[in-house]
């Protein structure tokens, strides 16, 4: 499935500091807000974001996979930051709220992205 594959891709750096520690909250939020981040700024580049707002057709079990997580952390992992006002799901497209500060929590930081394809 190319969602998953890109996913997996895209999350490699970030699961495996998170498998390290992956009994802290902190760091679950930080990994899957990295991810989130990751996949924002690559559909921002390709121009597929409108008002914050992006194609996401990755599920919990997805976004599990990808990190290397439990779906019961990741489903609660991601329920708080829904909680925080993070983001916003809807109809396949999630929306960021602040993407600056879900930068923060995912401590991403730019690097020089390749011209590819999203998916």
């Amino acid at each position: 499935m190319p969602a998953l594959r890109q996913a997996s891709l895209a999350a490699g750096a970030a699961s495996a500091w998170m498998k390290a520690d992956a009994g802290s909250g902190a760091v679950l939020r930080a990994g899957i807000a990295a991810l989130i981040v990751m996949l924002y700024k690559r559909a921002k580049a390709l121009g597929l974001v409108v008002d914050d707002t992006f194609l996401f057709p990755l599920t919990q079990q997805h976004i599990a996979d990808a990190l290397g997580l439990s779906l019961v952390h990741t489903n609660k992992t991601l329920a708080r930051l829904r909680k925080m006002s993070m983001f916003a799901r809807r109809n396949g497209s999630l929306t960021l709220a602040n993407p600056r500060v879900l930068e923060k929590i995912g401590q991403y930081f730019d690097e020089e992205m390749p011209q590819r394809p999203l998916i």
